[in-house]
């Protein structure tokens, strides 16, 4: 959903973030323009690490093909790559995790009369709420589940078109995505760009074999956190937060 990713970070970084903004107003001829008083403010990021672990027997290293420790590498990358995505959804801010979207102050909100079946006309309040704070700009996309995905290929818009809420991955005119692994009866949409992803350094993958009993330990270390430029320019639906 083209999130802000930055790299290769080093040590703990602010990005600023401008909480309200500039305003304007009429003056007379050579009169001086009034202050717009923008509010500013910082994200603060800093590193938290996100791992996977596998333990490989003596057995399975035998009996399988050279390629079985790339096989299982990429798979504990996937999980990290997924886990990252989670928390970066609805990561609790504690024990560890970075503050993902779902649990963000200032987060819009809608909610839904049928959990896990949002309607068209719900999905056009949540679009609503963001323009409302005139957030409706950017790389504005949906993010749902797989299962609330498959419901609005069989909600239609209203009694008698016989139109789809989503066609084609798209509903409203904005695309949208059905990804796993999230709180099922989620729908998130906003402006992406808005989310940043910070990495520090690199992933880090470390493989031990131990040599009492032959077991070869793989280990896979990302350093990572989640931040928000504008919490108004994102909603979730299904009663709120």
């Amino acid at each position: 959903l083209c999130a802000t990713v930055l790299t290769g970070l080093d040590g703990d970084i602010d990005i600023p973030a401008l909480e309200a903004g500039v305003s304007a107003g009429w003056i007379a001829e050579n009169g001086d323009a009034t202050e717009g008083a923008p509010v500013w403010g910082q994200r603060k990021l800093s590193e938290k690490t996100v791992t996977s672990y596998m333990p490989l027997t003596r057995k399975i290293l035998n009996q399988s093909s050279p390629q079985v420790e790339g096989i299982i590498r990429n798979q504990m990358m996937l999980a990290i790559a997924l886990e990252i995505q989670r928390a970066a959804l609805e990561g609790s801010g504690v024990a560890n995790q970075p503050l993902g979207l779902k649990n963000l102050t200032g987060i819009n909100s809608v909610s839904f009369a049928a959990l896990g079946k949002p309607t068209f006309k719900e999905l056009v309040e949540m679009e609503s709420v963001v323009e409302a704070d005139n957030a409706l700009v950017g790389n504005m996309s949906y993010l749902t589940t797989t299962a609330i995905k498959g419901h609005l290929k069989t909600e239609k818009i209203d009694a008698g078109s016989g139109i789809m809420t989503l066609t084609g991955n798209q509903a409203n005119g904005y695309n949208l995505r059905g990804v796993n692994g999230i709180s099922s009866n989620q729908v998130y949409f906003g402006n992406w760009a808005d989310m940043i992803i910070a990495q520090f350094g690199s992933v880090e993958i470390l493989s031990n074999r131990v040599t009492r009993n032959g077991q070869l330990d793989i280990s896979i270390f990302s350093d990572v956190d989640i931040a928000f430029k504008h919490p108004q320019s994102f909603v979730v639906g299904n009663g709120g937060i």
